[in-house]
């Protein structure tokens, strides 16, 4: 694991069982490409709470996404101007400098319309429908289990990269 300030890139794991099946103990380091020589979708997880993202990224490297966590809006927005940009993006709403209402509404105003798919809390139908037509891709509460979120980011990674198909294929 490298921890940065703000930012946490995860290769190698040694965590405890989460719900959704993930087994205890080591596992393997995570690939740039699966085996078939297939790129490995990538998704940036942008939330506050640091243990949430450890346990959440951790399942979705077990089911074949490459994962990259910040902490902060503003660091999700400089993370999306590189170039090795991931596929979609699962942004927690209600987070400090800016929340993430405000990162979605910049990078729409930007014309990037990356997939985003909206990961809160809340369970407010206004708040809902608000990220929805400001043109987040899905929503998701947290206590949805992290197979549902897989699926669905897998979903939008597919429907946003046809050729992708085969990396985000279920196994």
């Amino acid at each position: 694991v490298n921890v940065g300030s703000d930012r946490v890139k995860f290769c190698k794991s040694a965590r405890p069982t989460m719900t959704g099946g993930v087994p205890a103990g080591r596992l393997p380091a995570i690939p740039a490409q699966k085996a078939n020589g297939s790129p490995m979708a990538s998704v940036l997880l942008v939330d506050d709470d640091r243990d949430f993202c450890e346990l959440l990224s951790t399942y979705l490297t077990t089911q074949g996404l490459a994962v990259d966590v910040v902490h902060k809006g503003d660091a999700a927005l400089e993370h999306l101007k590189r170039t090795d940009r991931p596929r979609a993006v699962c942004l927690d709403f209600m987070m400090p400098s800016p929340n993430g209402l405000e990162v979605l509404r910049r990078l729409r105003a930007a014309n990037d319309w990356i997939p985003v798919l909206i990961l809160t809390a809340n369970t407010d139908e206004t708040d809902r429908i608000v990220g929805l037509e400001l043109g987040a891709d899905d929503y998701v509460n947290k206590t949805s289990s992290p197979r549902e979120l897989a699926a669905r980011l897998k979903a939008l990674i597919r429907r946003a990269d046809p050729e992708l198909t085969e990396g985000v294929a279920e196994e």
